[in-house]
């Protein structure tokens, strides 16, 4: 029974998201209902508390979710681009503003891990991992990962060639790893 309301709520999200991603302002507002304020209360804990900069970071993961929007396969990896995104908005929040994200930003996760489907633990370091990886490096993984697209794409968009791209993406992938694995080790001598 529990799977079955699993595998509805799935293909609402696969629907409302194929909606939303062809532009439909009803999908938006179905979407907008049933979200809102999950990810709002996801951004105000990331935020400790700074409803202003709540809103802000909101509003620009909707912007984020209009540009980029894609069909989602569930409600899991929905949530999971979700809460990439705002992680992401807030972080460009504290660099464009001078503050260190070492020290302002603690790796918060609001999000049970069998909500998004992975292990909190790896979770967690994947989510440091790109805090720390630099602007340019976290754009490339976005517009690679989240965005999924191709590397000519991502080079068109970057003004830079695709092998370019390869490499700069290889190089992140392998800083990223390392980050995650030393992590992970710490995780598992705790």
């Amino acid at each position: 029974m529990v799977e079955q309301g699993k595998a509805e709520r799935d293909e609402s999200v696969r629907e409302t998201t194929r909606a939303m991603a062809e532009g439909s302002e009803r999908a938006f507002a179905a979407f907008h209902a049933q979200y809102f304020d999950r990810m709002f209360r996801m951004v105000l804990a990331r935020c400790r508390g700074d409803e202003h900069l709540a809103r802000e970071l909101t509003q620009q993961v909707y912007l984020r979710l209009a540009r980029h929007g894609r069909e989602f396969e569930g409600e899991g990896k929905l949530w999971a681009w979700l809460r990439q995104a705002a992680q992401s908005c807030h972080v460009d929040y504290l660099r464009r503003h001078g503050r260190d994200v070492s020290v302002e930003l603690a790796v918060f996760d609001a999000i049970p891990a069998e909500e998004v489907g992975e292990d909190l633990e790896l979770h967690q370091a994947l989510d440091a991992g790109l805090m720390e990886l630099e602007p340019g490096e976290r754009e490339l993984v976005e517009l690679s990962y989240f965005e999924a697209l191709p590397h000519q794409a991502i080079a068109e968009r970057l003004e830079i060639t695709s092998k370019a791209v390869e490499g700069r993406l290889a190089r992140t992938r392998t800083k990223l790893r390392e980050y995650v694995m030393k992590a992970l080790k710490t995780y598992a001598l705790l």
